[in-house]
């Protein structure tokens, strides 16, 4: 991932200063024919992309923010020049979105191959006691939302699974699946995360059949959460339950943050969470991110420090050349 990363970041830098220098070579070819021939008329038209970026810095400038470009401002070499940057810009998006498009097929194609290992890892899964929930309680994220009547609850949960719908780009869909317990009837729980044409996010989730009143989580929750706010007589200490995790499965709830948490980090690999490692690796890997950063930064340092060391010596060799000959003389 890392790797992936860095590669990314090379290649854009790379563009850019490509772009940069094709950008700076129009400028210069443009004003030298400027002063040494007759001045020609621009023929050729503008983008759409460059026009919408004119339009944009001039609403800009009616609001009375500080507009950066201005059609007024640029002479025709800048249009000219600017015009083409925005050519090789268009073409550049369409590489971005092809790559996009290939990525997924890939990821299609090894979500297939690796769902019958999914399902032999579930079958394991359900042999150990408590694997879900002590992976859960080791993740610093998905721990603070359990509470300890939660924590009850999640001691029946036997599976979690992640199910990519067949465009993977349309969204994914997490599974719950609990033996039984004294709380809900459901033998699974589940939460849909739906992206439509125009990528607008909707969240489905199941509903909850409580045994009993006085086993419904969320309406607890709820009520504890109303008697515990400032114009409430009644104060408890805030760390005595008065949330649940079954509140994630309220329609209200839109976001998407845990569930990309699930997916992203708790689902691939659980094992390191069960072991309690999870935290520790996430970490590591922050740690290797920056790491390689300011390794990035030491060498431009060194490089500068050793041209300045170079600079010093030949100095100092001048200076000892200088005092020989005085002695001599």
């Amino acid at each position: 991932k890392q790797w992936y990363q860095r590669r990314v970041r090379g290649v854009c830098e790379c563009v850019f200063s490509f772009l940069f220098f094709v950008f700076v070579l129009s400028l210069t070819s443009n004003h030298i024919n400027t002063y040494y021939h007759t001045p020609t008329p621009l023929t050729l038209p503008l983008t759409h992309t460059y026009n919408n970026c004119i339009e944009m810095s001039t609403k800009k400038a009616k609001v009375g923010e500080a507009a950066e470009v201005s059609q007024d401002q640029l002479s025709p070499a800048e249009e000219a020049a600017l015009n083409k940057l925005t050519q090789i810009q268009d073409e550049i998006e369409k590489l971005n979105d092809e790559a996009t498009e290939e990525i997924l097929k890939i990821e299609k194609k090894y979500n297939q191959k690796r769902t019958p290992f999914y399902g032999r890892r579930s079958e394991i899964i359900k042999q150990i006691p408590n694997f879900w929930l002590k992976a859960i309680q080791n993740h610093d994220s998905l721990a603070d939302l359990l509470s300890e009547e939660d924590k009850k609850v999640f001691e029946s949960l036997q599976d979690i699974y992640i199910e990519d719908f067949t465009e993977l780009s349309s969204g994914f869909k997490i599974t719950f699946t609990f033996a039984q317990n004294p709380y809900f009837k459901n033998k699974q729980l589940w939460k849909e995360f739906r992206y439509d044409k125009d990528q607008q996010l909707s969240v489905i989730p199941s509903p909850i059949e409580w045994k009993s009143p006085e086993r419904n989580l969320v309406e607890r929750a709820t009520k504890a959460f109303n008697e515990n706010s400032p114009s409430s007589k009644n104060k408890r200490a805030h760390d005595e339950a008065d949330s649940t995790f079954f509140l994630w499965f309220n329609p209200e709830d839109q976001d998407i943050e845990v569930a990309e948490i699930i997916k992203e980090e708790l689902w691939p690999d659980p094992m390191k969470w069960f072991f309690g490692m999870g935290n520790e690796l996430e970490e590591g890997d922050d740690e290797d991110e920056g790491s390689y950063d300011d390794a990035e930064g030491e060498e431009g340092d060194e490089g500068e420090n050793g041209e300045n060391g170079e600079n010093g010596e030949e100095e100092e060799d001048e200076g000892e050349e200088g005092d020989d000959e005085n002695g001599d003389a």
